[in-house]
């Protein structure tokens, strides 16, 4: 398993937040043009070593960017406290596959999205950056 496959797992298990979106959160962007919001996409924005002293570090720090996606500004705002709390403060295990260190909240921000064929209502979009310290157990940026 990779850590992104784990963090996957785990954001579907949490059901406060998937009695919102169900299991329409996507890793890097959306597949699907006709799914219905609300939705959470997420990216890699940042990877990189933890330095050690002694020997190689398999620790490793990437800031992962979530973007909410909802058709109400109070949607996404009810959909962002659910990821807060899934997310904000974990340490532990993902997926019985991720040792996660720690995982911090380090930014949010708002906008609004118009049409972009003019048919459809502007989608609210909520941006929050996490901060993840986690163990890798493959190579690569997964």
């Amino acid at each position: 398993m990779s850590f992104k496959s784990d963090l996957y797992a785990y954001l579907t298990g949490v059901s406060a937040l998937t009695t919102i979106v169900g299991t329409r959160i996507y890793p890097n962007f959306m597949t699907d043009p006709n799914s219905p919001r609300p939705y959470i996409t997420y990216t890699l924005s940042t990877n990189e070593n933890v330095d050690h002293l002694l020997d190689p570090s398999s620790l490793v720090r990437q800031t992962l960017q979530f973007d909410i996606w909802a058709d109400a500004a109070v949607q996404s705002w009810d959909i962002q406290t659910q990821l807060r709390k899934a997310l904000d403060g974990y340490r532990g295990t993902m997926n019985s596959a991720t040792v996660v260190r720690e995982v911090r909240l380090t930014s949010i921000f708002e906008n609004v999205d118009g049409p972009n064929d003019g048919g459809n209502a502007p989608a609210h979009r909520l941006t929050m950056e996490f901060a993840f310290w986690y163990i890798r157990t493959t190579q690569g940026f997964s």
